[in-house]
């Protein structure tokens, strides 16, 4: 039976959990100096277990502790790193990436190329002006650094040094085993007082030997303290799979280990940062915290009327809440920033006209309260930044703001920060499974996904004219479906590339003689029309294909295995009517059987009908997706559902002269 409750399986989301017990040698865990390139590094040439790779990551060593002085506490993470271009289909390993929240305190990168005539290893240093950092999407506080390393080329071993800062952040950085290339070995060290609780998850679909922590002390604010020594490591690591469709962004599957603060057992830190040992705590300090809870107290009224939004008597309760949404749409303008914590309060963000995500988000919860409407701070995460822990709450989890809107016992999840935003539709990329309502009494989890589908209605009529094949199109784009067409209303260019990739749907046989798009309205479904036509291939035989518009442009799940979660983004209805008109002087030859198929758990529903009457031929698909998480030991029955779905597609009707 397949198991739809995704926090049971989030702790599986990435396959199986090898987690073995190893003592590491101290001889494995001695630590290479900058400048000091092994013997085996130079003389290495085929990864093993990676054949044809271009490049390997030879070793990537990672140590996370803690550092305090008089009132300052400093979370440092480094991590030194070597690779080798085994070929030039190598080459692009040269430009090495990261991201981080912290300060980055130090850089250092080098090139090392092997003179041949010498033998020498000749070092080429990165010059830090040519550093790249630009901010990760929506983000204030994460960037993403590109190090464009010097001199690269087949044969050559890189070598990089970065040390990441996080002042008064008591915190480990999370570590990833696996990279963009294969790895021969990856390494972490973890260093912190016992006075520290930590929760460590490993999810990783190969073995992370985890050392025995060696007890030890550390010096902190002026004091020994008891502390431990954690080591893990993981050995001839394959490089992360991109090419698996429908799954989580590569880095979130790819072996890794993540830690939560979940106690700290000494007043001496308290104050340092805040932390919680499970969601109430964590709600109740959001509500009381000055950036968050202050924005919904009593003091912020008025807003309606700064607004301008008229209430009237007779205004239902949906009524007063859309014109309260599109107000806030009209008048404020996003900067382009997610966030979860407000930057200024309701009123500021009215007076400055525009705002993050979680100003223009809490200005619509607060408006809406204003109003008499239950409305609540949902927090979430976008679908880039991960899922959140389930148990062990992380305000680093979080990365954006929504209203969870409640009417009738039924919660709406609204974001106003767009004006190409119907009333209840969030952007994509905000879908990401559960999010936590911060309230004294409704708090707790709820789908950011049960409201949400994709529609799409697709009309064929088919028939035969002056020796071709014609056909009328008729689509409607409903929903979700519609929402890249909202988005692009007036950019009259990306909307010629929506319409071009629709038509592309189409093999080359068929030209289209016309196509339009009707008027777009803001949540209405989307409407296209147009005609087609294809010669024929024989007059003696019509060989019909039915299916012209499908739900997916190719068979998307044709790996053997899976390693990482299958995730859509959002339910689907398909529905598909195609009509041939019988031509005079053919006889029915041949025709597609009909099928009816389920998935367990009512998870999806697939039904091809064919009929034949009097005058003519039809065949009718529909296709409903209605769970959108499978784990990967779940992937066969996805992967047998839409075979069946793309065999029957390629299945044609036979017409033959009588």
């Amino acid at each position: 039976m397949l198991n739809s409750n995704y926090w049971s399986s989030r702790l599986i989301i990435f396959l199986f959990l090898f987690l073995s017990l190893h003592t590491v040698s101290k001889a494995q865990l001695k630590k290479t100096k900058m400048g000091q390139i092994p013997d085996a590094y130079k003389t290495y040439q085929v990864c093993d277990f990676a054949p044809g790779s271009g490049a390997v990551v030879l070793s990537n060593e990672g140590h996370s502790t803690f550092h305090a002085s008089s009132n300052v506490i400093r979370s440092t993470y480094k991590f030194h790193k070597f690779v080798k271009i085994l070929s030039k289909d190598g080459l692009d390993a040269g430009n090495i990436k990261f991201t981080s929240f912290g300060k980055v305190s130090k850089l250092k990168a080098i090139t090392y190329n092997e003179n041949k005539e010498t033998g020498a290893w000749i070092p080429y240093e990165f010059d830090k002006d040519n550093l790249y950092k630009e901010k990760v999407d929506g983000s204030k506080t994460k960037f993403e650094y590109k190090i464009p390393m010097p001199e690269v080329r087949a044969g050559s071993i890189l070598e990089i040094l970065v040390e990441i800062t996080y002042l008064n952040s008591i915190i480990i950085n999370d570590w990833q085993f696996q990279d963009e290339y294969p790895v021969l070995k990856s390494t972490y060290e973890t260093f912190y007082p016992n006075d520290f609780e930590f929760n460590q998850e490993i999810k990783s679909h190969y073995p992370i030997h985890v050392d025995n922590p060696e007890t030890t002390t550390m010096l902190f604010l002026g004091r020994n303290l008891d502390a431990k020594r954690y080591h893990y490591v993981g050995e001839k690591l394959p490089p992360i799979n991109f090419s698996e469709s429908f799954a989580p962004p590569p880095h979130l599957f790819a072996s890794h280990i993540e830690f939560s603060l979940t106690g700290i057992n000494s007043d001496i830190f308290k104050d340092k940062q805040f932390m919680a040992k499970n969601y109430e705590q964590f709600c109740n300090w959001l509500l009381k915290s000055p950036e968050f809870g202050k924005h919904l107290d009593k003091k912020n009224q008025g807003l309606v009327d700064k607004l301008g939004v008229e209430l009237l008597q007779k205004d239902d309760l949906m009524v007063r809440a859309q014109k309260i949404y599109t107000a806030i749409q009209n008048n404020i303008e996003w900067d382009g920033y997610y966030s979860v914590l407000p930057e200024i309060s309701p009123a500021k963000t009215i007076k400055a006209g525009r705002g993050e995500v979680a100003d223009i988000n809490m200005l619509l919860i607060a408006t809406l309260r204003e109003a008499g409407l239950k409305a609540y701070p949902l927090i979430s995460s976008t679908v880039e930044n991960g899922v959140p822990h389930p148990v062990y709450p992380d305000i680093m989890d979080f990365n954006y703001l929504l209203c969870a809107l409640k009417l009738d016992d039924q919660y709406h999840i609204l974001d106003a920060s767009r004006t190409t935003l119907p009333f209840g539709m969030r952007p994509k990329h905000t879908l990401n499974h559960n999010a936590f309502i911060v309230d004294k009494v409704q708090q707790g989890w709820i789908s950011t996904k049960d409201d949400v589908k994709n529609a799409l209605v697709h009309v064929v009529n088919m028939e035969m004219a002056d020796e071709k094949l014609h056909c009328k199109t008729l689509s409607k784009q409903g929903k979700y479906a519609s929402y890249p067409y909202y988005i692009v209303t007036k950019d009259e260019e990306k909307l010629n590339e929506l319409n071009q990739a629709y038509q592309a749907q189409l093999n080359d046989d068929w030209e289209w003689d016309d196509f339009e798009t009707m008027d777009i309205q803001l949540g209405k479904p989307v409407i296209t029309k147009g005609t087609i036509s294809r010669d024929l291939d024989d007059d003696e035989m019509l060989y019909i294909e039915p299916v012209l518009l499908r739900i997916f442009d190719e068979q998307p799940f044709t790996e053997q295995g899976r390693i990482s979660s299958v995730i859509f983004p959002c339910q689907t209805s398909y529905n598909y009517l195609f009509n041939f008109k019988k031509p005079e002087g053919y006889q029915l030859e041949e025709h597609p059987e009909s099928v009816v198929m389920v998935l367990p758990n009512n998870g999806g529903q697939f039904k091809y009908i064919f009929e034949e009457r009097e005058d003519k031929v039809s065949v009718h698909v529909i296709i409903t997706v209605n769970q959108t998480f499978y784990i990967p030991e779940e992937y066969e029955y996805i992967q047998t559902f839409f075979k069946k779905i793309y065999d029957k597609y390629d299945e044609i009707i036979v017409f033959k002269k009588s």
